[in-house]
């Protein structure tokens, strides 16, 4: 409670709706090989497609904040849009072999192949649009010509033909405008959603990102000791690559992000210079963010827009793990410090289900265990002379056996 006599403020009320869907469906084609010269493949490919639409997506904390950063046009109305979630056309194909080697051993290969939209993400205006009071959830609305840009588009920003900006002695603010439209048009034109859109105000989560096509690598061996009772005791040394396609040229595998903005997943182009008032006959004016080209890859933001998991894969996704029995131990190695981790088997790779084989939903290749405990025990790895740790200082390999030696003394 504040304000004159014990008012309240940001009081938000919160009820039911009946909007919002969800409708997904999974075709899959699966074989085992379980004779024959292919015996040990498995194979494995689905595609799913659909949508799901909602008026939030409820990911915040508290009722303030599902308010302020939902993005919609109108400050409380229940406008539909995409649910962030919401991926269409999702590829995923798999194969597994094993090759077994008399009753002690086996190796076993796996591939898995995906093709998916990595987000959804908003256009949304740089700051308050509707006078709400926030600043990072108001949709934009793309202007269908020049004439629905007249009266809103401010040339901030931009030179004249000559190279004037405002302020100079010389500066022609038409030609400024105009160049600012260019810019403006262009850029809405390039871009797929956009240009679908004009005329209109954006959806939420009405955009998204190009297709990812990421493919893992997993190679294992296992030492295997029968027992009298019919079971076996595995010994299992395992090697995984994310992204191996990136480990084979530089560009594929690449996902794209973008961050022109704040708050989450949008996308701001267009800067609010003018918010609506009676005073101004709410008449909104914005400026459009000169230099850009498209949103994935500009220079403008200190993010930078275009990314590879390639550092990934050399920074965690190569592991050595080991499993006795059914609870073990993990080695992981990562630029050559090398933590140990007791971990718990849960399924074998043969065993993980057909969706995705052994691999989690975020990242493919990364095995599905439960973890006993986040300390590393009694062994730490050193690294080659010269070689740089990961917080990119120089260490030795006398360095590294005293920083081994301090860890172990304080387990």
């Amino acid at each position: 409670m504040n304000g004159e006599n014990g008012a309240a403020s940001h009081v938000v009320m919160l009820r039911n709706t009946n909007k919002g869907y969800s409708f997904y469906t999974t075709l899959q084609i699966q074989k085992e090989f379980v004779q024959g010269p292919l015996r040990g493949l498995y194979l494995n490919g689905s595609y799913t497609m659909g949508t799901a639409r909602s008026v939030t997506d409820g990911t915040s904390s508290v009722a303030t904040s599902a308010w302020k950063y939902t993005q919609k046009v109108a400050v409380n109305s229940e406008e539909l849009g995409y649910s962030a979630g919401s991926f269409d056309g999702r590829l995923l194909l798999s194969a597994f072999y094993t090759a077994r080697w008399g009753k002690h051993g086996a190796t076993n290969f796996g591939l898995v192949y995906q093709r998916y939209r990595p987000f959804r993400f908003s256009y949304c205006y740089g700051g308050d649009a509707n006078g709400d009071g926030q600043t990072a959830n108001d949709l934009i609305y793309v202007p269908a010509n020049r004439d629905e840009a007249v009266g809103h588009l401010v040339s901030d920003g931009f030179a004249d033909n000559n190279g004037n900006m405002a302020g100079d002695k010389d500066f022609d603010e038409a030609q400024a405008w105009e160049n600012a439209w260019q810019a403006m048009d262009k850029f809405i034109e390039q871009d797929a959603y956009l240009s679908k859109h004009r005329g209109e105000y954006t959806k939420r989560n009405g955009a998204v990102a190009p297709f990812a096509n990421q493919l893992d690598l997993s190679i294992s061996h296992d030492i295997i000791v029968p027992q009298r009772n019919g079971r076996e005791h595995k010994l299992r040394f395992s090697f995984n690559i994310d992204n191996f396609l990136n480990l084979l040229n530089r560009n594929w595998g690449v996902s794209y992000s973008q961050y022109l903005g704040t708050n989450g997943q949008q996308y701001q182009f267009l800067s609010v210079t003018q918010k609506p008032t009676a005073a101004n006959d709410y008449t909104l004016q914005y400026k459009m963010t000169n230099g850009l080209k498209d949103i994935y890859g500009n220079d403008i933001s200190l993010d930078r827009t275009y990314k590879t998991r390639y550092r990934l894969l050399l920074d965690d996704a190569v592991r050595y793990q080991i499993y006795v029995l059914s609870g073990g131990i993990r080695l992981q190695t990562r630029r050559g410090v090398t933590s140990v981790t007791p971990h718990l088997r849960c399924r074998s790779l043969r065993d993980q289900d057909s969706a995705a084989g052994s691999l989690s939903s975020s990242s493919p290749m990364a095995s599905r265990s439960v973890s006993l405990g986040n300390a590393p025990v009694a062994i730490c790895g050193i690294p080659r002379a010269g070689m740089k740790s990961s917080v990119g200082t120089e260490r030795t390999p006398k360095a590294a056996a005293s920083s081994c030696s301090q860890s172990m003394s304080t387990l």
